[in-house]
This record gives C-alpha cells, sequence and structure tokens, in this order.
C-alpha cells in the first residue's frame, strides 16, 4: 500500500506563542551601521568642526570614534549622524568607525577624516 500524509491544522495564534517559548525564532540582527561619505572630510586640528556623517543603518546611542578619539554623536535619520571632531595634536589622516557599546563597526571599511 501507498503511504498517506495526513495534514493537521492548528490555531495559529497558538503556534506562535509555542514557537516564542521554545526559542526556534531569534530576534533578527541589527543590521550592521556603515559609514559611506563624511562632510566635510577635512577640519582643524583644533577640532570642534560639525561633521556629517553619511551612511546606513544608524541608530540612537551609535558613537563615533576618530582614529581613536570616541565622541558623541547626534543622529538625524538612520542615513546621518551629527558630530563635533575631537582635537588632534598632529596634522594627517584618521580612520572614522562607529562604536556601540564597545563594539565596533566598520573597521573593514572606515571613513577618513583629514586633520589639517
Amino acid at each position: 500500500s501507498s503511504p498517506v500524509a495526513s495534514l493537521v491544522l492548528t490555531d495559529s495564534s497558538q503556534l506562535t506563542s509555542d514557537s516564542q517559548h521554545l526559542g526556534l525564532y531569534p530576534p533578527l540582527p541589527v543590521a550592521t551601521p556603515c559609514i559611506k561619505a563624511i562632510s566635510p572630510s577635512e577640519g582643524w586640528t583644533s577640532g570642534g568642526s560639525t561633521v556629517i556623517i553619511i551612511g546606513d543603518n544608524f541608530f540612537d546611542g551609535l558613537q563615533v570614534v576618530f582614529g581613536t578619539m570616541l565622541v558623541w554623536s547626534e543622529l538625524i535619520t538612520s542615513h546621518a549622524i551629527r558630530v563635533q571632531t575631537p582635537p588632534r595634536h598632529i596634522p594627517g589622516v584618521v580612520e572614522v568607525t562607529l562604536s556601540y557599546k564597545s563594539k565596533q563597526f566598520c573597521k573593514g571599511a572606515p571613513g577618513r577624516f583629514v586633520y589639517v
């Protein structure tokens, strides 16, 4: 004889509730924030310049790192952050990355800011 398949329908609200308790559906990971552009991309070594960082997946509380200097940021949209540049003793290029709760983002593709 050929095998018989049976289909059992259940109340979908019960299924959702059970699956959450079983941990079958872990929360989706937050999309990784990344920098696309920095404007302006240069400023004085004295710091204090207002800079807009353009990118993707920005969120409130995300911090910006100029070289090794962590600065607080003001979220404008999920694609734009406003920051004040920190002072730096010597002119030159620094990598600009993003940080949240000690985790750094976009280390592989950092933005660049030139101190003059």
